[in-house]
């Protein structure tokens, strides 16, 4: 059974973000190169990416690569843009460019398009495919249909991977 709760969309809210953030430009153009391979109903959003320039940045003691955010409207209507993509820039700069074309490829995956009852684009946030712990796996193997699913597709990628190389 897939997931198919959406994520809470999650706000930004400048008045307490303490971190320093720049335009990142690079982010961008390996944004558009994915939006046009994997997500091309994303191809009119406005999506601004940033960088977040500090020395760590972790939730739940893991480190934040990136998050992806839903403008709210008061700041949709002043900026123009519909999605904001941070990424953490310190982590950027050790991945290598199929990675960086990976995590972008993951954040893009949180935005679902829609229309409103004109016509006119409206965009949410979704949550992953898959939540589940390692251990419970070992313990009960794929006794959820997400994570078979999940396994499924991972094998498959595993298998492409070996033979490619």
């Amino acid at each position: 059974m897939k997931n198919q709760s959406a994520a809470k969309a999650a706000t930004f809210n400048p008045e307490t973000e303490t971190s320093k953030f720049s335009y990142a430009d690079e982010v961008h153009e390996i944004a558009s190169k994915v939006i046009d391979k994997w997500h091309s109903e994303l191809a009119k959003a406005k999506i601004v990416y940033l960088f977040k320039d500090v020395e760590t940045w972790t939730s739940n003691g893991k480190t934040v690569l990136a998050k992806t955010y839903k403008v709210p409207g008061q700041w949709h209507y002043l900026s123009g843009y519909d999605i904001l993509v941070i990424v953490n820039r310190i982590a950027w700069l050790v991945l290598d460019p199929e990675q960086r074309e990976a995590l972008i490829d993951h954040e893009l995956c949180h935005v679902l398009k829609s229309e409103d009852q004109n016509g006119n684009p409206k965009y949410s946030l979704a949550g992953h495919d898959l939540e589940e712990f390692a251990a419970v796996v070992q313990r009960h193997g794929l006794w959820m249909g997400d994570v078979a699913q999940f396994m499924a597709a991972a094998s498959q990628q595993l298998t492409i991977k070996v033979q490619e190389e």
